[in-house]
């Protein structure tokens, strides 16, 4: 056979097997038109299930205006045209069309589609109650935060689990001149609401506090800025807001607390919630600890999350945990002294540090929850629990170098849970998504501490491939 006979076959033959379902692929990738009920100049367009249309549909609900400056779509409240929101579009068959399937709730309207038929009926919805995801509040709360926006809807989150599951994505961050958004996508907050998962972006202050006083002693912005985040959450349809101001000037302190009122305050009218994110306290850290008005916060807010990790940080001079159960536990305790148990939600890492000492130099380099069984594995050395850490811990030589790691696992994170049970907490949270072992979402919260399950058990699970 000639090579121009052979190419020709397989062709024939990729055609036969592949040409049908890439087809059907494309007919299902290509704009349907949606005929709408009653409006026969309005046509919407289904591509993959969701419906496209004119951003001018959006006003029929009464609570936007839709403008279009130098090319971008913006929305403006209509009882405060000075706060608007840029419309997300896509250019389809040439036009500009937004998601109406997914933004038609959050601008007032309610749509009903009718598949068989091929119509939509879209009408203004009257009522102004918001429909929230797992907004039993009786329900421990379960926050992860993802930095990437990497959430994976088809894998397991704490599925059939008592919790309200929450995302907080690192969308927004805060500067000298107010709010700078960074990527997010209406697609994420569809994606976690259809799972009755919680959507409340991070915002964050870039941990830089000469830009943070800028802003913070600035009333009038503070002022604009709070009225765009909540602009941006009611149109984007998030259920509030993680604020993460990191590295503050002390003496922003109350200033601090009264954007989070300011903020908390707009939220509340509209059913959406606000968490803060805080350190431990201790002395001697005026700009990471003393920077927070811990009691007022939490009179303020509807959470304060405690960052319960970085006991050892990163450019330590000496080896230790992240995040051991004692350390965590008098953190807890000096909390609650401040605060009531139930606004205060126990933030877990989902990572540890592998410390290096060497020619009397210390380094560290980062290893996920995720990661721990194939590195223990790999490492073939069997580690030592600590009964007063309720970590396992190892230690061994590479050359002239030490090596020793506090391990963050199942036993160990499942101990520091158990710490939000014993004290009442209103729940956990996660640094963070991505770093994972997906056992951990198939847990419930524990009944009491964790402690060694044997060494039989634990050798099984950590060398059995």
């Amino acid at each position: 056979m000639t090579f121009g006979k052979a190419i020709f076959l397989w062709t024939v033959i990729f055609l036969a097997l592949f040409g049908s379902a890439a087809a059907v692929q494309a007919e299902d990738s290509a704009p349907v038109p949606v005929s709408v009920q009653g409006d026969k100049k309005t046509v919407l367009l289904r591509v993959h299930n969701q419906l496209y249309g004119d951003p001018s549909i959006l006003e029929r609900g009464g609570r936007w205006h839709i403008s279009d400056e130098n090319g971008h779509v913006y929305a403006s409240r209509r009882s405060d045209p000075s706060q608007r929101v840029e419309v997300p579009v896509e250019f389809i068959q040439g036009q500009a069309k937004t998601a109406i399937g997914y933004f038609a709730e959050n601008a007032g309207l309610q749509w009903e589609w009718t598949h068989k038929l091929n119509t939509v009926r879209i009408e203004q919805n009257r009522s102004s109650k918001k429909k929230n995801p797992t907004n039993n509040l009786d329900l421990p709360v379960a926050l992860i935060w993802d930095p990437e926006s990497s959430f994976d809807e088809s894998k397991p989150f704490f599925e059939g689990n008592s919790f309200r599951r929450v995302l907080a994505p690192s969308w927004m961050e805060i500067g000298a001149e107010g709010m700078k958004e960074k990527s997010f996508s209406w697609e994420y907050t569809d994606r976690a609401h259809r799972r009755d998962i919680a959507v409340t972006p991070l915002v964050s202050n870039g941990f830089d506090p000469e830009r943070t006083s800028s802003f913070l002693r600035n009333a009038a912005l503070v002022e604009k800025t709070v009225q765009q985040m909540a602009a941006y959450a009611d149109f984007y349809g998030w259920d509030g807001y993680n604020v993460d101001f990191e590295n503050m000037d002390p003496r922003d302190k109350d200033l601090f607390t009264g954007f989070v009122e300011k903020l908390s305050q707009l939220l509340h009218k509209a059913g959406r919630t606000v968490s803060v994110d805080v350190t431990g306290i201790v002395d001697n850290s005026p700009f990471w600890s003393g920077c927070y008005d811990r009691k007022a916060l939490a009179e303020k807010a509807d959470y304060l999350v405690l960052m319960a990790y970085d006991q050892t940080p990163r450019g330590s001079r000496h080896a230790g945990s992240v995040s051991s159960y004692s350390w965590v536990e008098s953190h807890i305790e000096k909390m609650i002294q401040e605060m009531s148990p139930s606004r205060l939600i126990l933030g877990i890492p989902w990572y540890t540090r592998i410390w290096t000492e060497q020619k009397g130099q210390m380094s560290s380099s980062v290893l996920s929850y995720g990661k721990t069984g194939k590195f223990m594995r790999r490492q073939h050395i069997f580690p030592q629990w600590l009964s007063d850490e309720k970590q396992y811990f190892m230690q061994w030589k590479e050359g002239d170098a030490v090596k020793q790691v506090w391990l963050e696992e199942e036993h160990s994170i499942t101990a520091k849970m158990s710490l939000a049970v014993q004290y009442h907490l209103a729940g956990v949270a996660f640094w963070r998504y991505g770093f994972e072992d997906e056992e951990i979402y198939r847990m419930q919260l524990p009944d009491s501490a964790q402690e060694k399950r044997g060494f039989d058990g634990l050798k099984g699970a950590l060398y059995n491939e």
